[in-house]
């Protein structure tokens, strides 16, 4: 207020902010085709807030009935909703995978930004730790006689006729 050229500059651009801040306003009340519901967040709705009661329910239920996990010294790690103790390769996986992000943290930055040996671009590799949804991989061996079975004779002789 007291250099009269700064103030020269709001007076003219305050004007041209302030038209550019209603029209985005006006805009994103158009683009909403809900309209008042535009300031609530999309967790603030009543299914949202239902789903979220019943789940918590179902968490102090499980540990009311299963006890609470935190007191028991053990090492096995154990899953709560099923109590099935999880198979200790897993439960290795899952105690180094902080380690190994770190590892690999330092190693992307050392190679990428510090010492600039990779590019930015390069791949980053995938970590395949088998945690606890996984299934363990099934071998099938039907595919095998089911792809060699479509060169037979007969079936070739049957498609040539149709």
């Amino acid at each position: 207020m007291q250099n009269p050229k700064a103030m020269l500059r709001w007076m003219i651009a305050g004007l041209e902010i302030a038209r550019a801040i209603t029209k985005f306003d006006t805009n994103c009340m158009m683009s909403n085709k809900r309209g008042s519901q535009q300031e609530r967040h999309h967790e603030h709705t009543l299914s949202t807030q239902t789903s979220s009661a019943r789940d918590m329910n179902t968490l102090v239920e499980t540990i009311d009935s299963y006890g609470n996990p935190f007191d028991k010294e053990t090492s096995d790690l154990s899953v709560l909703d099923t109590r099935d103790i999880v198979v200790s390769k897993i439960s290795q996986n899952i105690r180094d995978m902080e380690k190994m992000g770190r590892l690999q943290h330092n190693e992307f930055t050392e190679e990428r930004l510090i010492q600039g040996t990779k590019s930015i671009a390069a791949p980053i590799t995938r970590n395949d730790f088998p945690l606890l949804g996984s299934r363990p991989v099934k071998n099938s061996k039907r595919s095998t006689p089911l792809v060699s079975s479509l060169n037979h004779p007969l079936l070739r002789q049957q498609a040539a006729t149709q």
